[in-house]
């Protein structure tokens, strides 16, 4: 009778220990979950902030290519004024129109190149534009020092400043270039880098996932090996 009532005590207790011992085992397989939960939404978030920061700088790129291109819009129409105020400014009223317009879109040219020197995207050199508005503001002078020779002579006005908006309009191409293929060099580096995130973010994920099976495969046959030792209590 004695031996009987060991053996029973011995199968509730362990019964009771096996029990005990699934409470710190759930909470383990409770923490791997919530682990692996904030893995993901982290892994969310970090590549949402590498997503807003990659296109606020493409962004910003592709808007300096426009302010670009439109500088050099600009400079081809002020260039065609010039045209017309020595093709078609030989009376003094359409003189003082076309030159009006010429001064116009240099003025629109300095605005747009100013806008980059002031805030050069990334990646691209403030001096650059800084540069060209160098250059400009001197091609404006010969322009004003040719046009105000006497008698007018549009030959000659012509011939003095020949050639000179040739050098500057390449430069602006190749600025506007080089921002052009900074663009594609920043979406080509998101492109990977968003490829990274992505395979680190799949890796963590199924380290996680293959924890959480595991640790709930253990829970499991805990669970089992608890209800297999009350079925063999004795009076249970």
């Amino acid at each position: 009778m004695m031996t009987d009532h060991v053996q029973s005590w011995d199968f509730t207790s362990r019964a009771r220990r096996d029990r005990r011992s699934l409470v710190p085992l759930g909470a383990l397989v409770g923490v791997a979950l919530i682990a692996t939960a904030v893995l993901g939404l982290f892994g969310q978030h970090y590549g949402h902030k590498g997503y807003v920061e990659e296109t606020r700088r493409v962004d910003g790129l592709v808007a300096a290519l426009d302010t670009a291109r439109r500088a050099q819009v600009h400079f081809k129409v002020q260039v065609q004024e010039w045209k017309n105020v020595l093709l078609r400014g030989g009376a003094p009223d359409d003189f003082a129109r076309y030159l009006a317009r010429f001064h116009e879109e240099e003025a629109a040219v300095d605005a747009l190149l100013s806008a980059l020197a002031e805030a050069p995207p990334p990646g691209i050199d403030a001096a650059v534009p800084r540069r060209l508005l160098a250059d400009h503001a001197e091609m404006g002078r010969a322009y004003r020092a040719a046009v105000a020779q006497r008698p007018f002579d549009p030959a000659a006005i012509d011939a003095r400043v020949r050639g000179v908006d040739r050098a500057f309009n390449e430069s602006v191409d190749a600025l506007a270039e080089s921002i052009r293929q900074a663009v594609e060099d920043v979406r080509a580096a998101s492109a990977a880098a968003n490829r990274a995130r992505f395979e680190t973010l799949r890796r963590a994920s199924l380290w996680g996932l293959a924890v959480c099976v595991g640790l709930v495969g253990l829970f499991l046959a805990a669970v089992m090996r608890a209800d297999r030792h009350q079925h063999d209590t004795p009076g249970a």
